[in-house]
């Protein structure tokens, strides 16, 4: 595995899969939190540094081969990099279904950001509608 920057995501992808969990790192006391995606039919995962009780970042983001135990149907997903943290939208309904980086709102507090959101994804809107319709 490479590293890479969240920069380098910006723009149309193949989205097909998501999975979080925490892993230790030799060079942090605390375990720390990850997320990783399928990007194109890359893994990426960013890991966060832990840094104290009250804050956080993105340490890195890695790009590499692999599989994830969380797969979703392919998705089609605009992402945008707002300050530090890149957004994925679905193409199909432009909704928010996973943001990773840091946010630095509080310059204080700042925090990791691995969100993923499933219920936005076109596959799910879909089947909100058709239990609707029964």
């Amino acid at each position: 595995m490479r590293k890479t920057t969240l920069e380098k995501l910006a723009g149309l992808h193949i989205l097909s899969g998501v999975e979080t969990g925490v892993i230790q790192e030799d060079h942090y006391s605390a375990k720390c939190n990850y997320i990783s995606f399928m990007l194109d039919g890359k893994r990426f995962t960013a890991v966060e540094d832990p840094s104290d009780g009250y804050r956080s970042c993105m340490d890195y983001l890695t790009v590499g081969k692999g599989t994830l135990n969380n797969n979703i149907p392919d998705t089609q997903v605009f992402i945008l990099i707002d300050e530090n943290v890149a957004k994925f939208y679905a193409s199909e309904n432009n909704q928010l279904v996973l943001e990773v980086g840091t946010d630095y709102q509080s310059a204080w507090y700042p925090c990791f950001v691995a969100s993923f959101r499933p219920e936005n994804l076109p596959v799910n809107k879909k089947r909100k509608r058709k239990e609707k319709d029964k």
